[in-house]
């Protein structure tokens, strides 16, 4: 237990240190307790990115995606790794803007607290050397982002024909080293 509130902290409070119009901000990191918690931006009436380009075309959906880039490498500059970009984890705001949230499962990159092998992570969007248990680099939010690009483009999930959990992460792992 202190070593997951040790890893909360570190990691909350280098994500509250980002300032990235795409990335959401904390406020405050705290604990209350045993309670700890992040105090984090309002974002009011935001969809998820899926949703929202529902509507757009092509070359709008590139953009809120170049946008979700550009708010990666923020993070990845200061050694956070998302690890669980997933559309639901992209939010649009109703001025167009989208904004990368919930850093929960992110990881510092110096930190030795975020054990090998742990399974973190939503698998329809999971990295081969998550899928392996391998540690996450910032590639591994390269991945992820590269599958929201997919479904962008093609309103499918690239690994849609998995009927299980095996099968998805199968078709995940068949990519390794392609990348």
């Amino acid at each position: 237990h202190g070593a997951s509130r040790e890893r909360f902290q570190r990691e909350a409070e280098a994500t509250a240190s980002l300032r990235h119009p795409h990335v959401v901000r904390i406020h405050a990191v705290g604990t209350h307790g045993e309670l700890d918690y992040l105090v984090l931006e309002l974002i009011e009436e935001a969809r998820p990115v899926d949703d929202a380009w529902e509507d757009r075309p092509l070359p709008a959906r590139l953009d809120l995606l170049a946008q979700v880039a550009s708010g990666l490498a923020a993070a990845h500059a200061q050694g956070i790794v998302h690890r669980d970009l997933k559309p639901s984890n992209v939010l649009v705001r109703p001025d167009g803007q989208a904004v990368v949230c919930d850093f929960g499962l992110a990881r510092v990159a110096q930190s030795d607290l975020t054990k090998t092998g742990q399974f973190l992570g939503t698998p329809t969007h999971m990295a081969p050397e998550q899928v392996a248990g391998a540690r996450a680099t910032p590639a591994t939010d390269v991945w992820a982002l590269g599958v929201l690009l997919y479904q962008a483009l093609y309103d499918t999930h690239p690994f849609g024909a998995a009927q299980t959990v095996q099968e998805l992460f199968g078709a995940i792992r068949g990519h390794e080293g392609s990348r």
